[in-house]
């Protein structure tokens, strides 16, 4: 068959159906590979494209390295402990895991105060990975990585924020409701851990910030709702 035949096809496939089997099935099979390896600790999605389009579809070829792919450290973990960190984390284990990181730290620095964020602190049953910033003068670093509660149970997630303390009250929001950003965004502004931010400009193509704004609240979660109107 000619190509301007094959086209001609197409073309009518689409007028009927709205979609062209071949590219859907090929879009869907993207989508669905490029998912699975985005479950793999430390990839992202321009890396778990770029694997697709080198040809991996399976963990296996992940592991066989396939095209010559070089994992970094985190990836390495992450693709050790891939069935592990797919299983979400009931609250009881999620806080005991807590505890025992506020108890080490408080024994570094009595003056820490230090919180549980993310699901658990939305009240969701389960949970995907700890969260837990820590609230110290002068020092901002983040720490990504994984724990394991005792020798018999699975690998988790854990992030750990240091935030200045004038930061507290929206590092709270940020990580806590969503909701809250995009009522945020919606108002002209931008609210991040490290505050909320008016007179915020964004490009109306990519909507990325051309114009970060100006720190109007960040110290307590009440300033941020006062200044929302919420």
């Amino acid at each position: 068959m000619s190509p301007i035949c094959l086209v001609s096809l197409k073309i009518n496939e689409f007028i009927a159906t709205g979609r062209v089997a071949k590219i859907a099935a090929q879009t869907t099979e993207d989508l669905a590979v490029t998912r699975i390896f985005q479950g793999i600790y430390g990839v992202g999605p321009q890396t778990a494209h770029s694997w697709y389009v080198r040809g991996l579809r399976t963990l296996a070829d992940i592991r066989n390295r396939v095209d010559g792919i070089v994992l970094s450290p985190a990836q390495e973990l992450g693709l050790q402990y891939y069935a592990d960190l797919q299983r979400r984390m009931p609250r009881s284990e999620a806080a005991e895991i807590f505890q025992r990181i506020k108890a080490i730290a408080l024994q570094l620095d009595p003056m820490l105060d230090i919180e549980i964020m993310g699901s658990f602190r939305r009240q969701q049953l389960l949970s995907h990975d700890l969260a837990v910033p820590d609230d110290e003068n002068d020092l901002e670093a983040k720490y990504m990585g994984l724990c394991q509660l005792h020798s018999d149970t699975l690998m988790r997630r854990i992030d750990i924020l240091t935030i200045p303390c004038e930061q507290w009250g929206s590092a709270l929001l940020y990580f806590f409701n969503r909701s809250m950003r995009l009522l945020a965004r919606k108002s002209g502004m931008s609210l991040n851990q490290r505050g909320l931010f008016q007179g915020v400009v964004r490009d109306p193509k990519t909507q990325r910030k051309t114009n970060n704004g100006i720190l109007i609240a960040s110290r307590t979660e009440r300033e941020i709702f006062d200044r929302l109107g919420v």
